[in-house]
């Protein structure tokens, strides 16, 4: 794997990286677009403990927005109330 990813690179005119790095940001992109971490966890072949261990913040951040889209309003905003965010559709 380590020489076509290095020629991979070389062709793409890009500095030397380790292919880790592409396994965190399938980790980071899969909790914060809400996947459970036992799924993220099993799609990386790795333990739940470990993934909130080194991932914690992701986990929380994710979990912030998903229990923001949850609430379900009692009443209407006034109509010059401007949202703070925007829920995800």
């Amino acid at each position: 794997m380590q020489r076509d990813w290095k020629k991979a690179l070389t062709l793409a005119n890009v500095e030397y990286a380790e292919p880790y790095s592409l396994r965190h940001s399938s980790i980071v992109r899969g909790l914060t677009k809400g996947l459970p971490v036992r799924l993220v966890a099993a799609a990386h072949d790795t333990s739940i403990a470990m993934i909130e261990k080194h991932y914690s913040a992701y986990i929380v951040d994710a979990t912030e927005d998903m229990l923001r889209n949850a609430i379900t309003p009692l009443a209407a905003p006034p109509a010059d109330v401007i949202p703070m965010w925007k829920p995800r559709s």
